[in-house]
């Protein structure tokens, strides 16, 4: 006969689950504790030749515990069966004195069946999505977790639609709308799916971001979860088949898959239980209106991939606000079935569900990774605009001058000199102007040394600007390389050679993003970093007309100057990487 012994925490569990408050912090945890032990005495049942041979109590409290959990879950506290708990709690006492349960053993002991245990611990751990998450953490993120209330209700949203998924009952969509730096991609695109199928692993899964890198990123650690050691002694039925394991789409054993996509792509060919789109904006692609557009066409494409057309299949979006009228405007626009979780980094009337206010500590959402030290820092770095969206989730703040009053120079500082230099943007016709600004790069900043604007034929702009860049002595000289770029380029390096210039080198540059998310994105470095002759504005009044009227969102018929004052300090030739452009690295490539 195999010795079995039982914990008496149950015992003490209840009795502490019997005098807390109803709906208590300290309440809802023991409801968890005693969830587990609700499977363990199941467990028990199931091994023949038990110490404990009075499987009927066994029964009776699985019941209770059920029931208790059943009324706590319907919101009313279980007064019915309070009487019986009690008496329970009287037995399982005599038997602690009795010695059939050992009131010393750590938790459940087990002599030689830990399967008992791995059951009890998997069945619990899909019962929970929260604790999964907590359980499997280390499998995937090297970082010591901090965790914060904001996490266990995204994971409770996340186990509410996942359990409706699971039971194939009717679903809803989700919005997730949160900060960077929240832990959201690992909650809804990382650990969701592994639990997704650690209850029912036949589920397609097809999963979006605005990159395929990112998709593909995403999936690799749903799969680096699912094969490890850890995963697969708790749930060994979920398999990756051997001949399905790429990175970007891989099935299981049971009929389940992980199909990737990203807002450049269609989705085409499959068709899935769930659909979930994470940040299918990039902070460079919001400013964009066509790249707005693409993201919300994708979104439409994946909500025909459905199992079948008279089965509605849910979608989660999850992302940080970056435009009035980006995706998460879009879908909440549409009047579906949808739920909106929406936890800005300090508290608002923006915060849905509303209820969720009171979890605010001091006004912020965490005060740990988000404290009021970071979250100005990142004001600074990212501007109020960008700051409104990202962070607070109300893009309709981002709205009015794009510049305020540039510092002004009367001499420029004797200072580290760091280089002379010249950036063009070659007029490609139309209503297109030439500019071209000299500047000196200094440790305090960029001092702007003259500017030249023209809407005159090359044969005009290209000796005028010949001459300037001999006067002035400029080292180098950066050419956007548009259509006309190329061959401008070439004339320029012939007429600077005609008047014996040799120390001015001509390079060309190909501007890789939109140009209105470059004009944006870089509008903080800009604006901190820019320094203007006095009088600056009656010096050159077209180019002073285009920066002074910029507006950050709209339409602008001219925006060649302002392009060109990003283009001065994106291509700043000894340009010192700040915090601001690693951050915005990290952002684009979904780090933060």
């Amino acid at each position: 006969m195999t010795s079995k012994k039982i914990d008496d925490r149950i015992i003490v569990v209840t009795e502490l689950l019997l005098n807390y408050e109803q709906n208590s912090e300290e309440q809802k945890s023991l409801m968890d504790e005693l969830r587990l032990f609700q499977t363990i005495s199941k467990s028990w049942q199931i091994v023949e030749n038990t110490y404990i041979s009075d499987n009927n109590l066994l029964t009776h409290l699985n019941n209770l515990t059920q029931n208790i959990l059943q009324e706590r879950e319907e919101g009313f506290w279980a007064n019915p069966y309070l009487d019986e708990a009690k008496a329970i709690l009287e037995i399982c006492k005599t038997w602690v004195e009795a010695g059939t349960i050992n009131s010393n053993a750590n938790y459940v002991i087990d002599d030689g069946t830990e399967d008992i245990k791995q059951r009890a611990l998997a069945e619990n751990l899909k019962r929970n999505y929260y604790q999964f998450v907590q359980y499997f953490w280390d499998v995937i993120v090297m970082n010591q977790p901090v965790w914060n209330w904001h996490m266990r209700v995204i994971c409770d949203e996340l186990q509410e639609l996942g359990e409706a998924i699971v039971n194939d009952n009717p679903a809803w969509n989700l919005v997730i709308n949160v900060p960077p730096a929240t832990s959201k991609s690992l909650l809804v695109s990382n650990f969701w799916n592994a639990w997704l199928w650690a209850n029912a692993p036949s589920k397609r899964i097809i999963s979006s971001s605005h990159t395929a890198e990112l998709s593909t990123r995403d999936a690799v650690l749903t799969r680096d979860i699912v094969t490890s050691a850890k995963y697969k002694l708790l749930f060994p039925n979920v398999q990756i088949r051997q001949d399905s394991g790429a990175k970007g789409f891989y099935k299981n054993t049971e009929g389940g898959f992980r199909y990737v996509t990203s807002t450049s792509s269609t989705p085409t060919g499959q068709h899935g239980d769930v659909k979930i789109v994470d940040d299918p904006l990039g902070a460079f692609q919001a400013r964009s209106e066509a790249d707005r557009n693409a993201a919300i066409e994708h979104v439409k494409a994946l909500f025909t991939r459905n199992v079948s057309p008279e089965k509605f299949t849910p979608m989660v979006l999850v992302m940080q606000r970056l435009h009035p009228q980006d995706v998460t405007a879009y879908f909440l626009g549409l009047g579906l079935n949808t739920r909106h979780l929406c936890l800005p980094a300090e508290d608002s009337e923006l915060v849905r569900p509303i209820e969720l206010r009171s979890n605010y500590t001091n006004g912020l959402l965490d005060e740990v990774r988000l404290n009021r030290d970071v979250l100005e820092t990142r004001k600074r770095e990212l501007g109020s605009d960008r700051y409104a969206g990202e962070f607070l989730q109300n893009p309709l703040l981002a709205a009015g001058l794009l510049y305020e009053e540039f510092r002004t120079y009367q001499v420029v500082p004797r200072e580290e000199y760091m280089c002379r230099y010249c950036t063009i943007d070659v007029a490609e016709g139309g209503k297109d102007d030439l500019c071209a600004i000299i500047a000196d790069d200094r440790i305090s900043g960029i001092y702007v040394i003259d500017v030249y604007v023209s809407d005159k034929n090359t044969d005009v702009t290209i000796p005028t600007l010949a001459d300037m860049l001999t006067k002035y002595r400029v080292e180098e000289v950066k050419v956007e390389r548009n259509a006309a770029g190329r061959l401008f380029s070439v004339e320029l390096e012939r007429q600077l050679r005609l008047r014996k210039n040799f120390t001015t080198k001509v390079k060309t540059f190909w501007s890789k993003e939109n140009k209105e998310s470059r004009i944006y994105l870089n509008a903080v470095e800009v604006q901190n970093n820019t320094w203007m002759p006095i009088g600056w504005k009656s010096m050159w009044s077209e180019f002073a007309n285009q920066i002074t009227n910029r507006q950050k969102l709209g339409i602008h018929l001219k925006d060649d100057c302002v392009d060109n004052l990003s283009n001065l300090h994106i291509y700043r030739p000894y340009k010192r990487q700040n915090q601001i452009n690693v951050n915005n690295f990290k952002e684009q490539f979904g780090l933060l």
